[in-house]
């Protein structure tokens, strides 16, 4: 991949804000990006649905809560879109990749 741009880095405050068992997050940098996560929703009652993926020798998690999201971000990196994926799940990095 070749770069042709490259953006000045931004120094803005960031909110995060993320709540594991409730399968609800939200990421907030003002004027750039907004972004939150909720449950997904079973498509015959409507209540909340959880799907949770467990990787016990995970490299990237070892287990993840599986959700809905909706971003929304500025130029010059433009995203618009609701109802995709997410996943929220706990990270411990070491050289190697998740800790265990």
């Amino acid at each position: 991949m070749v770069v042709t741009k490259a953006n000045p880095p931004l120094f803005k405050p960031i909110t995060l804000e993320v709540d594991m068992a409730a399968r609800t997050g939200r990421v907030s940098v003002p004027g750039v990006i907004e972004t939150h996560a909720e449950p997904i929703k079973n498509p015959v009652t409507g209540a909340p649905h959880r799907a949770r993926v467990v990787l016990p020798e995970g490299f990237e998690y070892h287990e993840a809560e599986y959700c809905s999201s909706t971003v929304k971000s500025q130029a010059p990196i433009v995203h618009d879109w609701a109802g995709r994926h997410a996943h929220i799940a706990k990270l411990d990095m070491g050289p190697t990749g998740a800790r265990h």
